[in-house]
C-alpha cells in the first residue's frame, strides 16, 4: 500500500515508485536450516504461489535490474 500512496504522491513530479516484493526466496539459508525436499515442498505449498515453487535469489536480481 505504501508504494501504491508514494506513486501517486510522487507522479505529478515525474518520479516512479517500485517496489519487489519477493515471497519465499529458495536460498541456501534454507537449506542450512534443513528446509529442503517435502518440507519445502509443503511450506511452497502454503504460500499459494503461482509458478508453484519460490524464487531464486536470480530471478529476484533480474527483476531488479529489468526495473531500472
Amino acid at each position: 500500500m505504501i508504494t501504491k500512496n508514494l506513486a501517486l504522491l510522487l507522479a505529478p513530479k515525474g518520479i516512479r515508485v517500485n517496489s519487489l516484493n519477493p515471497g519465499l526466496v529458495r536460498t541456501e539459508f534454507l537449506t542450512r536450516f534443513g528446509i529442503v525436499g517435502d518440507v519445502l515442498d509443503k511450506i511452497e505449498d502454503s504460500f499459494n504461489i503461482p509458478f508453484e515453487r519460490g524464487s531464486s535469489a536470480e530471478e529476484q536480481a533480474k527483476s531488479l535490474v529489468f526495473g531500472q
